[in-house]
């Protein structure tokens, strides 16, 4: 089921995780005001390294459509 082009699991999820990312991330920032923190732990790394994929991958994946979709035209 999909709501705005959205499945509703991802909302519920987004709902749920969202204040508790916010709060952790606030707690973090209070330990340290350098945003640097999150870029010198190589989990914290991995997880923006996937967190940037993932909101790369719905573009990689409409270019590769597109492309099959005119290598099939010319045929």
């Amino acid at each position: 089921m999909t709501t705005f082009g959205v499945f509703l699991p991802s909302v519920i999820f987004g709902v749920i995780l969202a204040p508790i990312a916010e709060t952790n991330f606030r707690r973090a920032l209070m330990t340290s005001s350098d945003y640097s923190l999150f870029f010198k732990r190589p989990i914290s790394l991995f997880f923006l390294i996937l967190c940037f994929l993932s909101l790369l991958y719905p573009f990689y994946q409409r270019y590769g459509e597109k492309k099959r979709s005119s290598n099939r035209a010319k045929e």
